[in-house]
């Protein structure tokens, strides 16, 4: 098998080398993030080769492969990728035109950058996350946990972790991957946005919340995928679709997304 062969295979139920994505109680990775792992510390450059061939198949021109590869080799957390894309007009220019990504405020990034330092470390402060056992709570309760304090200093966080929106396909497709969907469940999932997401940046908390339901529809309980993000929103999304908290979410996500705004 080729190392992009193998990649999959450890995602794949299908295949006899396929690996759990849960993770055990008191380790911090799971089987097939530590084979996954240990395939990038084995061969080097195959995280460059995934992204190149990506940008091939996505039909960029061969003078902005090497920017493509660059820019998603770049950590998610924080604004490093926009930096990138504002260092590199060209490039940023074929980014919006032609891969449908939105444009970018670079006026106020810097201001956005020094305001994302403090909400990391008041993030920095919070006690680590559990996991919710939805199915036992009542909606009270988990009304209770979405008006808390943890869960306004979550939005806040979620906005400087993505660079001040939300992620795009690349972003998603690494997030469930790393959260332990396996690559056929996200490749269902993405096919399942169509048109609402083809690509192009989530633009709003209702595309979103899509890929959240989209991920239960397919009886993949959020809850015990995406438990591991620092949210406790995240699963209160994905209980059920149509869930009466998802008008509070929405609300909750939008007033965090206008407080970024004035700030700016």
């Amino acid at each position: 098998r080729t190392q992009l062969e193998l990649w999959d295979a450890y995602g794949s139920k299908k295949s006899p080398e396929y690996l759990s994505g849960v993770r055990a109680p008191g380790e911090d990775k799971s089987p097939r993030e530590r084979a996954r792992e240990k395939l990038l510390e084995d061969n080097p450059g195959f995280e460059d080769a995934r992204h190149r061939i990506s940008a091939y198949d996505k039909g960029l021109p061969d003078s902005l492969v090497d920017n493509y590869v660059e820019y998603y080799l770049l950590p998610i957390l924080g604004y490093d990728r926009e930096v990138y894309l504002r260092d590199h007009p060209e490039f940023y220019e074929y980014w919006v035109e032609e891969l449908g990504h939105s444009e970018i405020d670079f006026d106020s990034l810097d201001r956005r950058i020094a305001a994302g330092k403090g909400v990391r470390e008041r993030l920095e402060e919070l006690p680590p996350p559990k996991p919710i056992p939805m199915h036992l709570l009542s909606t009270d309760e988990l009304i209770n946990i979405l008006q808390g304090e943890p869960a306004r200093d979550w939005w806040e966080g979620m906005m400087w972790k993505f660079g001040g929106g939300i992620p795009d396909e690349e972003d998603v497709r690494r997030i469930l991957a790393a959260y332990g969907a396996t690559a056929g469940e996200i490749e269902k999932l993405l096919a399942l946005i169509g048109s609402t997401f083809e690509g192009r940046s989530i633009e709003n908390v209702d595309q979103l919340v899509a890929l959240v339901q989209n991920l239960s529809r397919e009886g993949l309980y959020i809850a015990d995928i995406l438990s591991r993000f620092p949210s406790p929103p995240v699963s209160l999304v994905g209980k059920t679709p149509g869930h009466p908290l998802l008008a509070a979410v929405h609300k909750e996500f939008e007033e965090t997304l206008l407080r970024g705004k004035r700030l700016e």
